[in-house]
C-alpha cells in the first residue's frame, strides 16, 4: 500500500496513463487525500466496458440511442462483472476501505470465461457492494439488470424492491419492476406498475410499451394495439415500439400492416433483430425474401456474434436460407441459435425425464379406476395436448371457429390450480406425488378452481379450448378431476415436429429444445407417456389427431373431430383461416393460411444434419 506523503507524486505520475493499475493507484491516492469525487470519477477509466456518464442515466431502460454493441453488452457477463467491480470499488472508497478498493479495481477485468461460476461470482460482488453501501440506487438497478440478462426476473425483483425503498417515485425503477413482472409472466402486477407510471406521467411512452406487452400476453390485443400506437406517436423513432406493434398486428391477422411496421423498425434501426424475425416469418408466405443480406450485414457489425441478442436474427436468417434452398447454411444458422441458448441454461435432463416416469408410474390403470367419477361433471373444457409444432394451434383454430367454442390458447389455469391446492394442504407433496395423498374433495376442488379461472377468461361460450401442451403430464389428473372433459392429442411425425421445434424462435423456448439429442430423448419420453394415456384412459376421454392425416384428408378429419367433441357440424370449421381470433403462438402466420402440406416432409432436406435427433428417437422409441 502507498505510504503517506507519496500520494501527490502518484497522482502526478499516473495522470497521463490509461492502464488499469495506473488509474487504480491514482484513484486510491485521491481517496487517501479525501478527494472522493475525483477518485470515483477515475473509476470508469478502469472499466472500458462501462459507458461513461451518470450511472442513473446509463442504466435507463428506455433509451432510444443505444447502439448495437450497447445492446450486446446487456447479455455480456464480462460487462456486468466490470459494472459490479466498479460499484464495489466505489463503495469501498466511500467507506474508507482503500485496500479493498484497490483489490476491486485490480480484479475488474473479469472472470476469464462466462459460466455459472463466473455468474455466481458477479452476483456475490454486487451483494458485497450493497452490503458496504446499501443506499446507492444505481447499484440495485445494475444488479437487477444482470439478473434480467440471465433470465432471473424473479430474483431481480429483490434489488428493485430495495431500490424503490430508497426512492419510491423512481420512474426508471418502476419501469424495471413492470419489465420483471412481464418476464415472469405476472402480467397483472406488470399492469399495476404501469398504472402507477401513467398516473405520474400519462405520456410515459415506455410505460405504454410495457403495458402493451402485458396486454398482449393477456390476449387483450385491441387494447395492446392502442397503447403501442400511442407510444409510437410519442416516440416515432423507437424501433422496438414498432416491432411490438408489428407482432400485435400479426397476432390480430393484420399481416400487411404488421409487415409495414417491421419494415419501418428495420429502417429506423438496422439491428432491430425482432423486426428482422417478424419480416422473415411473414415472408415465408410471400414472393419477396430479400432480407438475407440485411441480416448478414447486422451480424457483420457484431462485436460478439454469439451474444443472445442475435438469437432471433439467426432464426430469421435460417428461415430465409431454408426458403431459398440453402440447406447447409440454414442449418448452421439454426444450430448457432440453439448453441447460444443452450450455453445459458441449466437443463437437468435426468430430472426432467424422471418426472415423466413418476407421472406414468403413479397414474396407472389401478389408480385411475380407484378414483374414476369423483370430479366435476362439466363438459366445458377441451384440452389440446402434445409436443410443440405438432398441429395443436391448427386444431384449436379449427375447433374455435365453431360458434359454440372459443379458444383460450395456452393458459396455465390447471397447473395454477394444482399448485394452489398443494400449497393449501400441508400434507400434500408436489405433483405428481400429490395424487397419492388426495381424496374425493381434492379432485373436485382442483376442478372447481380450474373451471372458475376458465370461466372468468371466457366470453360465455358453451365450450372452451385449453391448449397448454404441457397438460399432457396432467392427462390422468384431468380425467379424474373432469371426467367428461375431452382431451385431444395432437401428434405429428416426431422427426418433423422436433426439427420444427429446433428451428423455431419461441418467445419462451423450452429447455429441452436446444440440443438435438436432448430434444429427441424428451420427445420420445413424451410420446411413450401419451401411449400410456391412450391405454389407460377410456376412448371417450382422449383422441389422437395426426397432423399428416388432418392436412391430407381435411374435411373427414374435422367431421370426426367434431363428433368426438359432441359438437354439431358447422361449415365455419373448414374456413378456420378466416377466423378473426388472436393467435399468440409461433404458428400465428401458418394458421392464417389455407391448409397446406409442404411442411409434412420439410425435415428431409436436413436429414444428414439430424443424426443425433433421429438416433435418439429411434433408440428410445424402439418397441
Amino acid at each position: 500500500m502507498l505510504r503517506r506523503g507519496e500520494f501527490e507524486a502518484v497522482i502526478s505520475a499516473n495522470s497521463a496513463l490509461r492502464e488499469p493499475e495506473a488509474t487504480a493507484l491514482k484513484a486510491v491516492a485521491l481517496a487517501e487525500l479525501g478527494r472522493l469525487d475525483e477518485a470515483i470519477e477515475t473509476i470508469p477509466s478502469t472499466a472500458p466496458l462501462w459507458r461513461p456518464g451518470d450511472p442513473e442515466e446509463a442504466l435507463q431502460s428506455d433509451s432510444s440511442e443505444r447502439t448495437q454493441i450497447d445492446r450486446e453488452l446487456d447479455y455480456s457477463l464480462v460487462h456486468h462483472h466490470a459494472q459490479a467491480t466498479r460499484f464495489l470499488a466505489e463503495a469501498n472508497v466511500l467507506a474508507g476501505n482503500h485496500d479493498a478498493a484497490l483489490q476491486a479495481w485490480r480484479s475488474h477485468w473479469l472472470p476469464a470465461v462466462e459460466n455459472q461460476d463466473a455468474l455466481e461470482q458477479t452476483v456475490a460482488i454486487f451483494e458485497r457492494a450493497i452490503a458496504i453501501a446499501p443506499d446507492r440506487l444505481a447499484v440495485y438497478r445494475a444488479f437487477a439488470k444482470l439478473l434480467f440478462a440471465f433470465n432471473e426476473a424473479e430474483a431481480a425483483l429483490n434489488p428493485l424492491a430495495r431500490a424503490l425503498a430508497i426512492d419510491p417515485m423512481s420512474r426508471t425503477t418502476l419501469r424495471d419492476v413492470a419489465r420483471a413482472h412481464n418476464e415472469r409472466r405476472d402480467f397483472h402486477h406488470a399492469m399495476e406498475a404501469c398504472a402507477l407510471l401513467l398516473e405520474f406521467e400519462p405520456d410515459d411512452a415506455e410505460a405504454l410499451f410495457l403495458k402493451a406487452q402485458a396486454l398482449f400476453e393477456l390476449d387483450e390485443i385491441g387494447a395492446a394495439i392502442a397503447d403501442a400506437r400511442r407510444a409510437i406517436s410519442l416516440h416515432p423513432t423507437r424501433a422496438r415500439y414498432r416491432t411490438l406493434l408489428g407482432n400485435l398486428l400479426k397476432a390480430h391477422n393484420q399481416l400487411d400492416e404488421a409487415h409495414e411496421q417491421f419494415t419501418k423498425a428495420v429502417a429506423l434501426d438496422p439491428a432491430a433483430v425482432g423486426a428482422h424475425s417478424g419480416i422473415a416469418m411473414l415472408d415465408r408466405f410471400r414472393a419477396d425474401r430479400s432480407g438475407t443480406a440485411a441480416m448478414k450485414e447486422v451480424l457483420s457489425r457484431a462485436n460478439d456474434r454469439k451474444s443472445p441478442l442475435y438469437v432471433p436474427l439467426y432464426h430469421a436468417l435460417g428461415q430465409q436460407l431454408e426458403a431459398a434452398g440453402r440447406t447447409a447454411e440454414a442449418f448452421e444458422s439454426f444450430a448457432l441459435a440453439a448453441e447460444i441458448q443452450r450455453s445459458r441454461i441449466a437443463y437437468n435432463e435426468a430430472e426432467t425425464l424422471a418426472t415423466v416416469d413418476r407421472v406414468e408410474q403413479i397414474f396407472d390403470g389401478n389408480f385411475l379406476r380407484k378414483w374414476r367419477g369423483v370430479g366435476n361433471p362439466s363438459k366445458r373444457p377441451i384440452f389440446i395436448v402434445g409436443m410443440l409444432r405438432s398441429g395443436s394451434t391448427l386444431i384449436e383454430q379449427i375447433i374455435s371457429s365453431h360458434p359454440q367454442v372459443e379458444g383460450a390458447g395456452e393458459v396455465t389455469f390447471l397447473s395454477e390450480a394444482v399448485d394452489a391446492h398443494t400449497a393449501a394442504k400441508a400434507d400434500l407433496l408436489p405433483f405428481p406425488e400429490m395424487a397419492l395423498g388426495m381424496d374425493r374433495d381434492d379432485f373436485a376442488g382442483i376442478a372447481e378452481d380450474y373451471l372458475q379461472k376458465l370461466t372468468r377468461s371466457s366470453k360465455g361460450t358453451v365450450r372452451i379450448t385449453d391448449k397448454y401442451l404441457s397438460n399432457a403430464l396432467f392427462a390422468g389428473l384431468i380425467h379424474l378431476c373432469l371426467p367428461n372433459a375431452r382431451i385431444i392429442y395432437a401428434r405429428r411425425d416426431p422427426v418433423a415436429s422436433c426439427w420444427s421445434i429446433f428451428k423455431t424462435n419461441f418467445r419462451r423456448r423450452p429447455s429441452f429444445a436446444n440440443d438435438l439429442g436432448e430434444l429427441g430423448r424428451y420427445a420420445a419420453r413424451r410420446e411413450r407417456l401419451m401411449r400410456h394415456w391412450l391405454r389407460v384412459l377410456p376412448p371417450h376421454a382422449i383422441r389422437t389427431v395426426r397432423y399428416e392425416t388432418l392436412v391430407g384428408d381435411f374435411e373427414t378429419s374435422v367431421r370426426e373431430l367434431l363428433r368426438f367433441l359432441d359438437l354439431p357440424w358447422d361449415d365455419s370449421c373448414l374456413a378456420f383461416d378466416k377466423s378473426t381470433r388472436s393467435v399468440l403462438t409461433a404458428s400465428v402466420v401458418q394458421v392464417r393460411q389455407p391448409i397446406y402440406r409442404s411442411s409434412v416432409d420439410g425435415w428431409r432436406p436436413f436429414q444428414a444434419h439430424l443424426k443425433p435427433l433421429i438416433e435418439a428417437l429411434s433408440v428410445t422409441l424402439a418397441p
